[in-house]
């Protein structure tokens, strides 16, 4: 409904266009009222969908722009000046604690330790005491994986021949 329009005043409109249009043209004009409503409101939704379209596009070429600046280095740069000074504090306070007292840039400091080399876990056990103290369940029992042996079947005893029916009386040869 119209804001400030109450039911009141849609009575008296009503009214109004019966008596000034009358009767008989009324509902031809109501109908065409109606479609050119409907049209109003399709070239509304078209408007907000491309309105919608346009704001989705701007978002999708701004990101865009932010990943091509993640690629480039771009975005990391303001970062990384931000965080040097505080970076090159924690290097010299590092290097006054590996070094001793004062630390002097030609000073090289290694970067890591090397890791120390992994050990090959025992998979056997070699003493006897070992030996005795692994389960029995360990290992399986012989003969537990072989395949069954289904028994041969055995030859059926032939049937004699059948013997020939005799033919009785007005048996058609």
């Amino acid at each position: 409904m119209l804001p400030g329009i109450g039911t009141g005043e849609y009575v008296i409109i009503a009214l109004l266009a019966l008596i000034v249009i009358g009767p008989k043209d009324l509902p031809m004009l109501m109908r065409k009222l109606g479609g050119f409503i409907n049209r109003l409101r399709g070239m509304a939704a078209e408007f907000r969908a491309s309105f919608d379209e346009m704001a989705r596009q701007s978002e999708l070429d701004e990101l865009r722009k932010q990943v091509e600046e993640l690629r480039s280095g771009q975005l990391m740069q303001p970062i990384s000046d931000e965080i040097a000074p505080a970076m090159t504090a924690i290097e010299t306070d590092i290097r006054q604690d590996w070094t001793g007292a004062g630390a002097s840039p030609a000073v090289e400091v290694p970067t890591a330790a090397p890791a120390p080399k992994k050990r090959k876990a025992a998979t056997t056990a070699k003493t006897p005491a070992a030996k005795a103290a692994k389960p029995a369940a360990a290992k399986p029992a012989k003969g537990a994986f072989k395949k069954p042996v289904a028994p041969k079947p055995t030859k059926a005893p032939a049937k004699p021949p059948a013997k020939p029916k005799p033919r009785g009386k007005g048996a058609k040869s």
